[in-house]
């Protein structure tokens, strides 16, 4: 950034202590930092993990279904072969995931032979059955008016001449 202090005044750079350098180097790198890159919130939906998925189903979808897939794509006349290829791959890595999410609930349930409440929750678990969340406590209806009111008496008027929140 040529208008920075940094760029303008290179004879009075010697003569700073180190201090007001670093400041004015932080403030010159933030400064082309949130003109080039600026700050933007991400936010992450947790995923659940997956327990069967192991090595061998990373490989696969890693190294050969996606090697399948950029040939393909690579390909300007989109050529039936290499399409026809990643198909079957991905077929393959589908048929591999399968196999190992239904090998890996077999093995749970057989590993809970005998315990009653330990099959009842695997089998809640190959089932998708979540535990219900209980209502919390301290929502009731006067909260809510309160909260409400609350946010009537503190709205504005946006610049079209509409009420907002």
């Amino acid at each position: 950034m040529l208008e920075s202090h940094l760029c303008q005044r290179p004879d009075d750079i010697h003569s700073m202590p180190a201090d007001v350098l670093q400041d004015i180097y932080d403030s010159t790198l933030w400064t082309l930092l949130n003109k080039h890159a600026p700050r933007r919130v991400v936010r992450q939906r947790p995923q659940p993990t997956t327990p069967w998925f192991d090595s061998d189903c990373a490989a696969a979808k890693r190294k050969k279904t996606r090697m399948f897939e950029r040939r393909y794509r690579r390909t300007s006349s989109k050529a039936n072969a290499d399409r026809r290829s990643w198909i079957d791959q991905t077929r393959r890595k589908q048929r591999l995931y399968a196999s190992k999410q239904n090998q890996y609930w077999e093995d749970k349930i057989r590993s809970s032979r005998g315990n009653p409440s330990r099959l009842w929750t695997n089998l809640s678990a190959v089932l998708r059955r979540e535990k219900s969340t209980p209502v919390t406590a301290g929502l009731d209806a006067e909260g809510f008016a309160r909260a409400f009111s609350a946010k009537l008496e503190n709205r504005t008027v946006n610049h079209i001449g509409c009420p907002s929140a």
